[in-house]
Parts: C-alpha cells; sequence; structure tokens
C-alpha cells in the first residue's frame, strides 16, 4: 500500500460519506490502484483511522490504520472467506485475537505476536481441540491439554508436554497416578506403533469390536458402544506407511485392511495406510480400531465417511466420522467407494462384485459412486 502510494500509482478522490460498516465518516477519501481500493479517513495521502481497504485478490482489512497500516482494532477476510480479527500493530495481529474459517466456524482464539499464534490459546480441530500454550505458531507447553470431542458422558483429555506441536508425555485427564504415557507415536512404512496394545482412551468409550451384523462372511465390526452424535469423529484409522504404488501393484487379498491417505499427484507420491497380517486381530493391535468398520450399499445402513484427521498421539491418519446419530448397540457402517464400473482399471474384490450384484437383485440402487483415492481399501475382515 505505501510502495503504491509512493510511485503515485493511484487517483484520490474526496467525498462525502455517512456509512461505511456501520461506521459515520464526515469526510472520507477514497484512494484507488490497480492493486487495491482504500475507503476511510485519510493523513498526508495515507490511510489514518477508521477504513476499509480492498485488494483485486479478494483480501479484505477493515478497522483502524496508523501510516496505511491495521493498528488497532481490525479485520482481514482472505479470499477463501477465513477471517483474522483482533488487535492488530503493523499489519500484523499483535494480542488477542481470533481465526475463523471460510464457513464462519473457530480455528483458533488467543494470543499473536507478529500474525502467529504465540501464547495462551485454544486450537479447535476436528479431532479435539488444543488447549495451553503456543510458541511462533507452534503448539509448546510444558502444562498443555488436548481435549477429545465431548459428548454424551465422554470428556477425555491428555494432559502433558508438546515441543514445537508434538506430543512429547501426557496422561489422561491430568491423573498423576495413571501409568499410562501416551506420546507422539506415529506409524512408519515398518511399524504400525511403538505400543500397539496400548488402545485409545477416546474409542474406550465410544466403540467397541463384535462379531458383524452385516452378513457371516464379514467377520468382525465396529459397533458403538453409546449414543455418538452426528458429524463427530468417534473412532481412528492408524496403520502402515505404504507407498500407493506398493498398494496398486499387490493383488486385493494382500489390501484387506488398506485405506489411501494421501492421494498421488504429479507433486506428490501417494501414501496409504495399512493393518497387515496379524495386525487385523485386536489381541495384536488394538490402539486405534477404524480398520474394523464394514461396508453397506444400502446409504439407509450408512453412518459414518472416512475423514481426515491429525491426532496428537498418531498423526496424520483417517478418523471415523458419524453422519447422523448412531443409536448404542449400533454398527458403524460406511462406503468403501470402490470402483464397481472399472473406470480405473483396477477392478474390484470378488466379495464387493458379489454382494453388489445381490443388493441390486434385490432391488437396491445402483452403486454409481467412484473414489479413486479410496480405491484398494480392503477385502475383509
Amino acid at each position: 500500500l505505501r510502495a503504491a502510494i509512493a510511485s503515485e500509482s493511484f487517483k484520490s478522490v474526496v467525498i462525502i460519506c455517512t456509512d461505511i460498516e456501520d461506521t459515520y465518516y464526515s469526510i472520507m477519501e477514497e484512494i484507488i490502484s490497480e492493486e487495491f481500493t482504500y475507503t476511510g479517513e485519510v493523513k498526508d495521502g495515507m490511510p489514518e483511522g477508521k477504513g476499509v481497504l480492498e485488494f483485486v485478490d479478494g483480501t479484505k482489512l477493515v478497522g483502524i490504520f496508523v501510516e496505511g497500516e491495521l493498528s488497532g482494532e481490525g479485520t482481514i477476510s482472505l479470499e477463501d472467506g477465513s477471517t483474522f480479527s483482533g488487535v492488530f500493530r503493523n499489519g500484523m495481529l499483535n494480542g488477542e485475537g481470533v481465526e475463523k474459517d471460510s464457513d464462519g466456524s473457530l480455528v483458533f482464539s488467543g494470543k499473536f505476536k507478529d500474525h502467529m499464534r504465540h501464547g495462551k490459546g485454544i486450537l479447535y480441530t476436528e479431532c479435539g481441540t488444543y488447549h495451553g500454550n503456543f510458541v511462533e505458531g507452534e503448539f509448546h507447553g510444558k502444562e498443555n491439554t488436548f481435549k477429545y470431542p465431548s459428548f454424551n458422558g465422554v470428556d477425555v483429555s491428555l494432559f502433558g508436554e508438546w515441543h514445537e506441536g508434538k506430543l512429547v508425555k501426557s496422561r489422561l485427564n491430568n491423573v498423576k497416578e495413571d501409568h499410562l504415557i501416551y506420546k507422539f507415536d506415529p506409524s512408519t512404512e515398518s511399524r504400525i506403533s511403538s505400543e500397539p496394545l496400548l488402545q485409545d482412551p477416546f474409542e474406550k468409550l465410544t466403540v467397541v469390536v463384535k462379531q458383524s451384523s452385516v452378513g457371516p462372511k464379514a467377520g468382525e465390526g465396529l459397533f458403538a458402544r453409546r449414543r455418538l452424535p452426528s458429524n463427530t469423529i468417534v473412532a481412528y484409522y492408524n496403520g502402515v506407511k505404504t507407498p500407493q504404488a506398493e498398494v496398486d501393484a499387490r493383488d486385493w487379498e494382500e489390501n484387506s485392511n488398506t485405506i489411501a491417505l494421501i492421494e498421488e499427484n504429479e507433486e506428490t507420491k501417494g501414501i496409504s495406510i495399512d493393518v497387515p497380517g496379524k495386525l487385523k486381530d485386536i489381541k495384536y493391535y488394538c490402539a486405534s480400531l477404524g480398520h474394523k468398520v464394514n461396508h453397506s450399499f444400502d446409504e439407509k445402513l450408512r453412518n459414518c465417511i472416512y475423514y481426515p484427521c491429525e491426532h496428537p498421539r498418531f498423526g496424520l491418519i483417517k478418523a471415523i466420522r458419524t453422519i447422523r446419530e448412531v443409536n448404542a448397540g449400533e454398527e458403524l457402517l460406511v462406503s468403501y467407494d470402490y470402483d464397481i464400473h472399472n473406470v480405473t482399471g483396477d477392478g474390484v474384490p470378488n466379495w464387493y462384485q458379489s454382494e453388489h450384484d445381490e443388493f441390486k437383485k434385490n432391488g437396491g440402487s445402483k452403486e454409481d459412486t467412484i473414489d479413486q483415492c479410496s480405491k484398494r481399501r480392503r477385502v475383509e475382515k
């Protein structure tokens, strides 16, 4: 802004105004350039006082300006609709502030320094909320807390130390006598977890593994322990990190618990997560249970979807998220979204084709969904 004004690549018009953003100005000035339009109070040719600055890319600044920069109460709205509101100094958030995403949902509330989260605050995510200290944008401190989604008697949190966004060590619900230690423990290409039998404390209260109700060949399934609200993450799908190229080269029988995590494109190699071999049995692996969720062609029975999640212990994984209220004792069911029309050339497992044909024969609607990101998800439990 200062550079544009200094180069005189703008035109300025003084007009009378009665109302801008619900604020009365007796006189304002409109400064227009190829990059922006400013409407508001001006001093010595620079924005000074209350005003609105709009850039051609859709970014909008509203608030108090000092020497051409937001300084004081203000709001920045970005092109995608996300916003930053609070106390600004030299054009950046410094002090108490609020960050919201494009649909108006709260992302962060707390302290900022030079437009970075810095100091006490709360970070809101689909997986849960982070309460405590932030340093240069990262969750960092020895007395921080992660709170899982809270509902219907479920109130679980991890209290402990985070270093530059990574969980160093924590205990459940700040209980000093708790001997279970939870830490950042992401899977690798050769290991699913350093503690495969340490069950997630949230899943202990939300889901349970039992014989599936889908059919005798479905094996085990995942069921709700209690009533689960709609649009809520209720379980997690962790697994061994496996290159997508390796997954695509295997037979369907080797991909019985494989799900795509990162889609492959020109810039990024695809990565899937897998629960292989004996780890399918909860006697050997129960740190997460999302791989036990079964498929249904009947959209009336489906009650969940796969959803990306940044978990404090597992890192980036997939989660199981409800799409409607789920009753206690009800089996969690998703659509595997296999390419039933073979558009990708990979085909589908035999069991999937058979169940699809049976579903259609019994009057079910045609399965038209094609989701290449989730192809080769699994064969059977």
